[in-house]
């Protein structure tokens, strides 16, 4: 199942000649019927220049049916006719959250719209899903911003084009009700997926941020030729003799902008060329060769308008310098579906390190745990780990694997406790359980200053010593020591 590239079957292009598997995918059900037919798309181009000829090749390429969504689609489709709900919902939010399954997205958006009941094979009780109009509105959002690749047979066309009116009807009925903090929360997730998704999400958070996106009209002469070709490319697409089909039944051409399916602005954000700019460089320092062109296209834009540009630019050098995540982690119970990179794998083999006394601090800072400080394993910390678990839905065993150590941690600093807001500082500070990030060291130090935690004024001495994550500062560094003397803390 799937795209199968054929030489000869169209013609001397060579394009994409042939996509197995003519889908037709059902998004007001949870059927997914699919149809081996092979069928041509792309026919000779008549006339095409070799240069574009090089670019239909590769925007065709690139919109080949995405194999690995459907997939994700279809398997959450047969969990939830098998009777397991949860089940489903785990590999639709996978599809959702990874590969920007437009599907999965809008499935998600219903369920969480209008909560949702499940009979559980060989069980005498149904599985619940109560409604959340956050969550709703969060993957209404996506399905609505989504680029996922469906297809261009034209039933998988309107599939697509289905579930992205959807998305867009959907996103505006479950924002307008919500109360300022939901709304803000609800973008709140949102930038967190994105940003979770590595420079391509960041990419498009540029893109989303832009206040060039509104503009229909190229401004350079590479850019009118680039518009040229792909003008060019989008009529082979709906001439008839092309793709076979009446011309009442040939695709209709897209709007002239995108603006209102990739705008948060619709939802209560605006665009802010001060964060689209930061988000460009993010992705283009980690690696995103397209995010490097906007970037630098987007500086010098602002470079030619003069003391406004300039202080554009400003403002987005210091939201690089000062970048975090907006929330520590995706908000229970929903699950966070974020692939782990490299370094956060070997930072949770760290966790081990961390005393037992500092998951006690934590444990009661929420509440499940009233026994003494004192770093011992015993039953009654034993038990408050199992209350933890099942408080996340995790299996209560009372053994905190590394993943739940760092969310509680987390969610304890996030509670107000001084003490565990310091160690998750310190976490930050050294990789323990996430990858080293001075930043948001800083954040929960300063955290934990405000209540005279001296361990965390020290350490944020030690950091504007020594240069980390922040310029070299000595006077304040000293500040910082002499404040933690005071506070009782025996170093420096």
């Amino acid at each position: 199942m799937g795209g199968r590239i054929r030489e000869g079957t169209c013609g001397a292009i060579g394009v994409v000649a042939s996509v197995q598997a003519k889908t037709t995918i059902s998004v007001s059900g949870d059927t997914v019927g699919l149809r081996n037919q092979t069928k041509c798309v792309v026919r000779r181009a008549r006339g095409a220049s070799r240069r574009v000829r090089g670019v239909l090749f590769a925007l065709a390429l690139v919109i080949v049916f995405d194999t690995s969504a459907q997939a994700g689609y279809a398997e959450g489709a047969q969990a939830y006719r098998r009777g397991d709900l949860m089940a489903a919902i785990k590999l639709w939010r996978q599809a959702a959250w990874i590969n920007d399954d437009i599907l999965s997205q809008v499935r998600l958006g219903r369920l969480y719209r209008d909560g949702e009941c499940l009979d559980t094979a060989g069980q005498k009780n149904s599985v619940c899903i109560e409604a959340d109009p956050i969550e709703a509105y969060v993957w209404f959002y996506f399905a609505a911003a989504s680029v996922s690749r469906i297809g261009l047979t034209l039933e998988a066309f309107d599939t697509m084009r289905q579930a992205k009116s959807e998305g867009l009807r959907e996103r505006e009925r479950t924002f307008l009700p919500m109360v300022p903090t939901d709304q803000s929360d609800a973008h709140q997730r949102i930038i967190y997926i994105f940003a979770k998704r590595g420079p391509e999400g960041l990419f498009r958070l540029g893109e989303i941020y832009d206040e060039r996106r509104g503009r229909e009209e190229p401004v350079t002469p590479e850019q009118t030729e680039s518009l040229r070709q792909f003008r060019q490319f989008r009529e082979l697409f709906t001439r008839t003799d092309v793709v076979q089909l009446q011309a009442q039944e040939a695709l209709p051409p897209p709007s002239p902008s995108l603006d209102r399916e990739i705008n948060f602005a619709a939802s209560g954000i605006q665009r802010n060329n001060a964060e689209a700019l930061a988000y460009y460089t993010r992705a283009e320092n980690l690696g995103h060769i397209v995010a490097e062109r906007l970037a630098n296209g987007l500086r010098a834009d602002l470079e030619a308008q003069g003391e406004a540009g300039a202080a554009v630019i400003a403002s987005a050098d210091l939201r690089i310098a000062s970048w975090q995540l907006p929330i520590e982690f995706y908000p229970a119970p929903h699950s966070d579906e974020s692939v782990d990179r490299a370094d956060r794998i070997t930072a949770l083999l760290n966790v081990n390190k961390l005393e037992t006394r500092l998951i006690q601090h934590a444990l009661r800072a929420l509440g499940y745990y009233k026994g003494a400080i004192d770093n011992q394993l015993g039953p009654q910390t034993g038990s408050a780990v199992k209350l933890y678990q099942g408080s996340i839905g995790a299996t209560a065993n009372g053994k905190l694997t590394p993943e739940q150590t760092v969310r509680l941690i987390q969610t304890g600093a996030e509670s107000g406790n001084a003490v565990t807001q310091t160690t998750l500082g310190t976490m930050y500070y050294k990789g323990i359980g996430e990858p080293v990030d001075y930043i948001r060291a800083r954040y929960w130090f300063e955290r934990a200053s405000e209540q005279n935690n001296a361990a965390a004024l020290f350490n944020l001495g030690v950091m504007y010593r020594d240069g980390r994550g922040v310029s070299v500062d000595r006077d304040r560094a000293d500040i910082y020591f002499r404040r933690a003397r005071e506070a009782g803390h025996p170093g420096h």
